[in-house]
């Protein structure tokens, strides 16, 4: 026979992915009926997402009651092939919502378009993670220095 072993979960955080605000408005609702600790992963961005809750239906008059529920949010532009644009004042945008609601923000980086852009090769400039001068590394389970 097995013995039966006690996981710990009071460490563990649930993800969900989201890429566009219609994906947001369908998932997020449904991801936040889930008990625990709780990640949204918006990758890659494809446009511009509001997490704000507009119609109010869950925290009352907090329009960032549902990003309130979620403790990290980690954002990133798409790669590969194809890759499209992400624009700066979507992750601005996702960056601000986060620090109104006191959600920890981390962005993965510009994607693939960001070299095909500036003309540059990855081995020569590296990974670029900077939005407005710095970069944004905030995560709940990441100890801070």
């Amino acid at each position: 026979m097995g013995s039966e072993r006690n996981y710990k979960t009071e460490n563990a955080y649930l993800g969900l992915t989201v890429c566009n605000q219609q994906e947001a408005d369908e998932k997020i609702p449904i991801f936040l009926q889930v008990p625990g600790k709780k990640f949204l992963s918006i990758e890659p961005l494809l446009g511009p997402v509001d997490l704000r809750d507009e119609h109010f239906q869950f925290g009352g008059t907090d329009p960032f009651w549902r990003l309130r529920h979620i403790n990290a949010v980690i954002l990133g532009g798409e790669t590969g092939p194809g890759a499209r644009p992400l624009h700066p004042d979507w992750v601005r945008s996702v960056r601000d919502q986060c620090a109104a609601a006191g959600a920890d923000f981390f962005f993965k980086g510009w994607g693939d378009d960001f070299f095909k852009i500036r003309k540059v090769s990855k081995k020569n400039y590296g990974s670029v993670r900077t939005l407005d001068g710095r970069t944004h590394d905030e995560l709940p389970w990441k100890e801070t220095p």
